[in-house]
């Protein structure tokens, strides 16, 4: 049993050995054809790559003998993507094309076209100088035709010149004589014209000595006549000048008065007046007899007013029967000024020749002729709206019909260091001379402005002392203290300002312990 066994084992292993042999013996079969089919694969691989090396050498090859072609032998070739890179073969040809592009105006996208477009431009350039050319030859052919009749002409122009030389020469030779002649008779004039010149220089210089002298003479009379009558006004204090009107009544609580003067005889509201004494020494002829200023506020009938009172004294009030008197107004009659100078109403420093000229104007004066801050002299054709500048040839002189030449603030040229305001000032003095003479012969009076406000009752605005600006004392109308006991009363100018209290009307004037001052105070 046992034995049976055993072959039984060695059958199956015997088996399975054999078995295995057969499958080893296919497996390294069919490992062996594998391998040879893979190595004829390989073989087949190496031709082809070989092949495909020689083809990529040959390309190489093309493609170094195109960058010697297009003159751009660099070691990258570069693509159209990379346009912008000139290092590269193709870059740098994108970059010559567009050049080429910009030069003859083609949008060529390649060598080939490029060079189209170029060879196109080069046979149109090449056209364009042909006939250039022959326009050339045409305009040289122009050119040297006029280069010889301008020779020719050139040629009859210096012949003629050489003729003329020749006439000139004979003319001179001819005249030679003649030109001496004339030269004498030239000098024998000259000769005579001197002695004539001399003559002529010691009359006009002995003429200008005696011109001189009646100058001298003519200004020494005009100073005596000036000073005589200043002297016979003195005198006489006669006056032709009458009331224009008189005070009918008077309220002092309303402070107002009532006039003998209305429309009919053509009185205008804002008119002022200046308020006299009874027993005046005449109209306009100073200012002591002026006792107060009114300004008319209502025209009530024919001859009849109301005016209220600007300025009036306690001592001397206003009194039924009072003169009342203006330079401005005159019934029936417009009144006509000249003035001259700067204006300065209230002696503030700021100038107000606007002002004045309303206060002109309100009552229905006029200007004739004003000498304006600057220097110039105007005439009035129509006040105050239209004038013309006045000159020394075409004038005109003041006329017999203004009743005053106003003298305003004459300012002096030494002391205005500014050039404008120093030849406006010898302006200013100029004009003054000229209308003082014109006056003086005229016979018509010259007034000061203070006088002439004083005269028409005009009361200053402003009183105010401003450092600096005004250069001028304030007169306190209080007086000063003394200086010490018995001693006399200190000086009476002050620098400072006075209080509108004390300035306004004389009614409210300040007591003071100083009695040594006028009765009427500084007016």
């Amino acid at each position: 049993m046992a034995a049976s066994n055993k072959s039984t084992g060695m059958i199956i292993t015997t088996v399975i050995f054999s078995l295995i042999a057969i499958i080893c013996g296919a497996g390294w079969y069919m490992a062996f054809d594998d391998a040879r089919q893979k190595e004829k694969t390989w073989e087949k691989a190496g031709k082809e790559l070989k092949e495909e090396q020689n083809r990529v050498k040959d390309l190489d090859g093309q493609i170094q003998q195109l960058k010697t072609v297009i003159g751009r032998n660099v070691p990258q070739t570069g693509t159209t993507d990379q346009a912008a890179d000139e290092t590269s073969a193709v870059g740098g040809a994108l970059t010559d094309i567009g050049k080429l592009n910009a030069q003859v105006g083609s949008m060529a996208i390649n060598v080939k076209d490029a060079t189209a477009a170029t060879l196109t431009k080069i046979a149109s350039l090449e056209s364009d100088n042909s006939t250039k050319e022959k326009a050339l030859d045409e305009s040289n052919k122009k050119i040297n035709a006029l280069e010889g009749e301008y020779q020719k002409r050139v040629d009859g122009m210096t012949a003629a010149r050489d003729q003329a030389v020749k006439d000139k020469e004979d003319a001179l030779k001819s005249k030679a004589e003649e030109v001496k002649a004339k030269q004498a008779q030239i000098d024998k004039l000259n000769k005579d014209l001197k002695t004539v010149q001399s003559e002529l220089d010691e009359a006009k210089a002995a003429w200008v000595t005696e011109r001189k002298k009646y100058e001298g003479e003519i200004e020494q009379y005009n100073a005596q006549i000036d000073k005589l009558r200043d002297r016979l006004k003195n005198l006489t204090r006669v006056s032709f000048d009458t009331p224009d009107g008189y005070v009918r009544w008077v309220d002092n609580t309303a402070r107002t008065v009532s006039l003998n003067i209305g429309s009919a005889d053509g009185l205008r509201v804002r008119t002022s007046f200046s308020v006299y004494r009874k027993d005046n020494n005449g109209m306009a002829r100073g200012t002591e007899d002026i006792k107060g200023q009114i300004e008319v506020t209502k025209i009530i009938g024919a001859h009849q007013s109301e005016a209220r009172i600007l300025e009036d004294d306690i001592y001397s009030p206003i009194t039924k029967g009072d003169p009342v008197y203006t330079p401005l107004w005159s019934p029936g009659r417009a009144e006509i000024f000249a003035i001259v100078g700067k204006i300065d109403l209230d002696r503030d420093g700021i100038q107000d020749r606007e002002r004045f000229r309303d206060i002109i104007s309100s009552t229905g004066a006029t200007l004739s002729q004003e000498v304006l801050d600057d220097g110039k002299r105007i005439v009035y054709q129509r006040y105050p709206e239209e004038f013309i500048e006045w000159s020394e040839e075409t004038g005109p002189a003041l006329d017999t019909q203004i009743k005053y030449l106003i003298i305003a603030d004459i300012p002096d040229p030494d002391k205005e260091a500014i050039k404008d305001r120093n030849e406006a000032a010898k302006a200013i003095n100029g004009k003054l001379k000229v209308m003082r003479d014109e006056a003086r012969r005229l016979g018509i009076d010259e007034i000061r402005i203070s006088d002439f406000l004083s005269y028409i009752g005009y009361t200053p605005e402003r009183r105010l002392f401003v450092p600096g600006v005004v250069e001028r004392p304030f007169n306190l109308k209080n007086g000063a203290a003394s200086a010490g006991v018995d001693e006399g009363a200190g000086d009476r100018t002050s620098a400072g300002s006075v209080s509108e209290l004390f300035t306004k009307s004389k009614r409210l004037k300040a007591q003071s312990g100083d009695n040594s001052g006028s009765r009427y105070g500084n007016r």
